[in-house]
């Protein structure tokens, strides 16, 4: 039986392919992303991309097996250098898998024949992400090192401009490296080279046409900051209506929240975004400016494009996670921050607890995590002491079992009441024998598996649950 609070232990570390196999490769592999409408009691399907390669895989239970490769694709473009991916359906439920790189081209497969689908093009430089709206598969977003956004509307006919908006003129000075949208799927948080974060208004894409050919251009974000990071913004969320984003250089995730955003509100007209001022660090239509929540502590993840991943879903405990430069995990547990306690870290789980301050650091929460009330009442509130009890453990290599969830270990207490000291992990995995940065990693619709793609063409599965 499975508990909502159990960690993820390591379940394998392979290089893909491996040296005797047609689907070796060595370039560094840069996204990888679940397959989201798979039905209850599947396996769950993932797609990772890097070099000029995507492969489509399986997570496996065997113990002598970790993956299956069920597709591969290699671009006819042998030297594009490919590092985003999202997944989507055609209009007969098919999956499709959409792949970007330096090439400034989307390229869409269809998993189940292998044939390329559709491409789309209209982006004057290399493109750095892609992300899916949750409200429709057909509703995908592409960030640019041209300095804009693009929202394409994949349910137009062929014949038809796929590109319904365009974001650009007064967000972003440089390349935009990320894209995230909000679950319901009005807001598009961006960040990029300028370190500046932006928070878009998109026009509603539901209800429009199959034949519609318009273009909507969306000049200024309703929230814009510099004040937050220094550096290259490369990886941006929502969490409900708070938001979670790293810079490189800095070693740590940020949670904060816009003053006077709610999603429940209607959403401003388009027009009431305000124009840039050179006097202004930030600018906002919701009133005020931002609120820093909570630091979490990510030692070693210096390096430009090394991407988080938040496991979100209803009746079941929030996941963050981030892989560094060193071969190592980091896993918080959001509920558990929220209701004061620090987590259990199983035998044969791997790594050990976090600290406040040093190296993996101590810090606050919200909406969510309901942060606002913790900071009104930092004397009294729940958040102020922190329970974290740690086990040390060895992960094992290759191929291991999954074993979380007992409660064991030593007890210790540290202050969170502080936006500037880091939350140290509830958990730590070091993957053993092999040194590899970290790239992405990704979570199964149901929580039960996380992978991690990286330098050297590594994949790394933790497995939740047996």
């Amino acid at each position: 039986m499975h508990h909502a609070t159990d960690l993820p232990s390591l379940r394998a570390s392979i290089r893909l392919g491996g040296k005797d196999s047609e689907h070796d490769t060595k370039d560094a592999l840069y996204d990888v992303k679940f397959y989201p409408y798979t039905a209850a009691g599947e396996d769950p399907v993932f797609a990772v991309t890097g070099g000029a390669q995507t492969f489509v895989c399986r997570a496996l239970h065997q113990k002598d097996s970790a993956i299956e490769i069920l597709r591969w694709f290699r671009d006819e473009n042998a030297n594009v250098q490919l590092n985003s991916l999202a997944w989507t359906q055609s209009p007969k439920s098919e999956p499709l898998v959409c792949v970007s790189g330096d090439d400034a081209k989307i390229k869409i497969y269809n998993v189940l024949t292998g044939e390329l689908h559709r491409i789309l093009i209209g982006h004057g430089s290399l493109i750095n992400d892609l992300a899916v709206s949750p409200t429709s598969p057909t509703v995908l977003a592409s960030a640019s090192a041209d300095h804009s956004i693009r929202i394409w509307d994949l349910k137009r006919r062929p014949n038809k401009n796929p590109c319904a908006v365009i974001c650009s003129g007064g967000g972003h000075k440089e390349g935009v490296l990320t894209v995230g949208f909000h679950e319901n799927g009005r807001y598009l948080l961006s960040g990029g080279l300028d370190t500046v974060v932006n928070l878009w208004i998109l026009p509603n894409l539901a209800d429009t046409p199959k034949d519609d050919n318009s273009v909507t251009q969306v000049h200024y974000p309703h929230f814009s900051t510099t004040e937050l990071h220094h550096d290259f913004v490369d990886c941006i969320l929502f969490y409900h209506d708070l938001i979670l984003s790293r810079a490189s250089k800095e070693n740590r995730i940020l949670l904060w929240k816009i003053d006077g955003f709610s999603s429940h509100d209607t959403p401003p007209p388009l027009s009431s975004a305000p124009a840039p001022s050179q006097l202004k660090e930030t600018r906002s239509a919701f009133g005020g400016k931002f609120q820093r929540l909570l630091q979490f502590g990510a030692p070693n993840t210096t390096l430009f494009y090394m991407r988080f991943a938040l496991f979100h879903q209803p009746h079941k405990h929030p996941i963050l996670v981030i892989g560094n430069e060193k071969s190592r995990f980091f896993f918080w547990d959001l509920q558990r921050l929220e209701e004061g306690y620090g987590d259990t870290t199983a035998a044969g789980g791997g790594g050990g607890g976090g600290g406040a301050g040093g190296e993996d650091g101590g810090g606050p929460s919200g909406d969510g995590l309901r942060v606002p009330r913790h900071q009104a009442k930092r004397d009294k509130s729940a958040l102020g002491m922190m329970r974290e009890q740690s086990v040390a453990s060895e992960a094992s290599s290759g191929v291991g079992s999954s074993n979380s969830g007992s409660v064991a270990g030593m007890e210790r207490r540290f202050v969170i009441n502080d936006p500037f000291t880091s939350v140290g992990a509830h958990r730590k995995i070091t993957v053993p024998k092999i040194a590899f940065a970290t790239r992405q990693v990704a979570w199964s619709p149901g929580g039960e598996w996380a992978v991690a793609v990286g330098d050297h063409g590594m994949v790394v599965l933790f497995r939740r649950w047996d």
